[in-house]
């Protein structure tokens, strides 16, 4: 198996696998991608009408298809869907070659950060009960996301903090080759 050279940011929405692998690329020197960006930008359409256009088996089988994509991929941040993970062929594309990082956010955080762009949100969009729906969600996933090589507990910390904390365990765990 090759070595690992990439890094995988994974978790619920709002636990800010974006702003915070966007510091770490940049903490690395490596090429950040965004899944529900490059997403966006191959269908010409935000998350949120592939959703509604095309439902979400659609959007999960273009999120297989980057991640397939990855295998080639080397010195890159991978920002994830928040569902990515939850597919099992997914989540073996992104072990093969990335260290995971499961992004950890609370129900209450989570709900803080995405509020005030809930229409981004399809999954929560459409819910009587936001909170109780994100509170929902991620009981069903954790186990899921725990699954990832290590956790970052991103709940009052800055995107900066959190880049900081998983550079801490690439440097200590010598996870990549360049540290």
């Amino acid at each position: 198996m090759p070595a690992k050279s990439n890094v995988s940011l994974v978790g619920f929405m709002g636990s800010g696998k974006t702003a915070s692998g966007q510091e770490l690329a940049r903490l690395l020197r490596f090429e950040f991608l965004d899944s529900d960006q490059l997403i966006q930008a191959e269908a010409g359409l935000t998350v949120a009408e592939i959703f509604e256009k095309h439902g979400e088996p659609k959007f999960r089988e273009m999120e297989k298809a980057l991640a397939e994509k990855m295998r080639g991929m080397k010195r890159t941040v991978w920002a994830t869907g928040g569902g990515a993970w939850l597919n099992a062929q997914i989540r073996q594309l992104l072990q093969e070659n990335s260290w995971s990082f499961w992004l950890k956010v609370s129900a209450d955080q989570s709900w803080k950060r995405v509020s005030s762009h809930l229409s981004q949100r399809p999954l929560l969009a459409r819910a009587a009960d936001p909170l109780a729906e994100i509170s929902r969600k991620l009981q069903e996933r954790d186990a899921t996301y725990a699954l990832a090589d290590f956790r970052v507990d991103t709940d009052h910390k800055t995107p900066r903090e959190v880049a900081a904390e998983i550079m801490e365990r690439i440097r200590t765990d010598k996870l990549l080759d360049k540290f």
